[in-house]
C-alpha cells in the first residue's frame, strides 16, 4: 500500500494550543534575568515544556510559579491574642548605646550586692 505525503490533519481548533514563551520572554514576564529562571527551573520550582534543546513556558507555568510564591498578608494569618513584639529600643546608634550602658549598669549593681 503507498504511503500517503498528505498531513494528518489536526482535530484542535486554531489557537487551542498554549503560547510558548522562550526563556528570554518568560523572564522579562517575571521581571528577572534569564540566569535566575534557569536557577528556578534547576530547583525544580518551575514547570516548563523541553522541545528538542529549548525549554519554553507556558502563560500557565508562569502563574503557577506565582501562585507558589505568593505570600499571604498578614491580617489574614494574624490570629486573635496572637504574641505582641516587644519594644524594641529605638533605631538609632546613640539609643541602642544608652540601653547598652544601662543594662551593663545594672548588671554591675546586681553583682556587687551579696
Amino acid at each position: 500500500m503507498p504511503r500517503s505525503s498528505a498531513r494528518p490533519t489536526s482535530t484542535l481548533p486554531l489557537g487551542a494550543l498554549p503560547r510558548l514563551l522562550s526563556e528570554a520572554e518568560a523572564a522579562a514576564y517575571l521581571e528577572i534575568s534569564e540566569i535566575t529562571i534557569k536557577r528556578i527551573r534547576a530547583r525544580g520550582e518551575i514547570a516548563h515544556v523541553r522541545i528538542g534543546r529549548k525549554t519554553r513556558y507556558t502563560e500557565q507555568h508562569l502563574l503557577e510559579y506565582l501562585t507558589a510564591q505568593s505570600v499571604p498578608s498578614k491580617e489574614l494569618t494574624r490570629e486573635v491574642g496572637s504574641h505582641r513584639p516587644r519594644p524594641r529600643a529605638g533605631n538609632s546608634p546613640a539609643e541602642a548605646f544608652k540601653l547598652a550602658h544601662r543594662i551593663l549598669i545594672e548588671a554591675s549593681d546586681g553583682a556587687e550586692q551579696p
